[in-house]
Formats: structure tokens, C-alpha cells, sequence
């Protein structure tokens, strides 16, 4: 990765630790920005995704993981 690039993260997981991790990588990261997360509570991860500049919302996991679109994953 160069200094110029954004790292872009998918966060599976996005209870109340997740979306915690979710809402300092958009603030606090400036090289990071959450592309996508997931949650098998569908409405929860919406919630989340709404808090960081609405990144995808996936509603399969190991699809979010696949993505051409993650660069790294917080499972939280």
C-alpha cells in the first residue's frame, strides 16, 4: 500500500464493539474508510452503515470477505 492510498475495511460484526471499531476507523483513520459491513442483524448493520458514511451492506459474510472491494477486516 502507498502513503496515498485509502485502506479500505470491512467490518463483520457490527454490535456494540463492532460498530465502536466501525465509527473510529471512519473518524479517527484517515487512511482507512469502512467499505462494508455485516451483520446477521440486518437492521443493526444499516444502523452501523449509517454512521460511517454508509458503506455496502452485505447480508453474507463470506461475500463481504471476497469483495474486490475490502481491503482488510475487522470481525469483531
Amino acid at each position: 500500500m502507498t502513503a496515498s492510498r485509502t485502506l479500505s475495511v470491512g467490518v463483520i460484526g457490527v454490535g456494540g464493539m463492532g460498530t465502536r471499531h466501525a465509527a473510529n476507523l471512519h473518524r479517527s483513520v484517515g487512511m482507512a474508510r469502512v467499505a462494508a459491513v455485516y451483520d446477521v442483524d440486518a437492521q443493526r448493520a444499516r444502523q452501523a452503515a449509517a454512521q460511517c458514511a454508509s458503506p455496502e451492506v452485505f447480508d453474507d459474510p463470506i461475500q463481504l470477505i471476497r469483495s474486490d472491494r475490502v481491503d482488510a477486516l475487522v470481525i469483531a
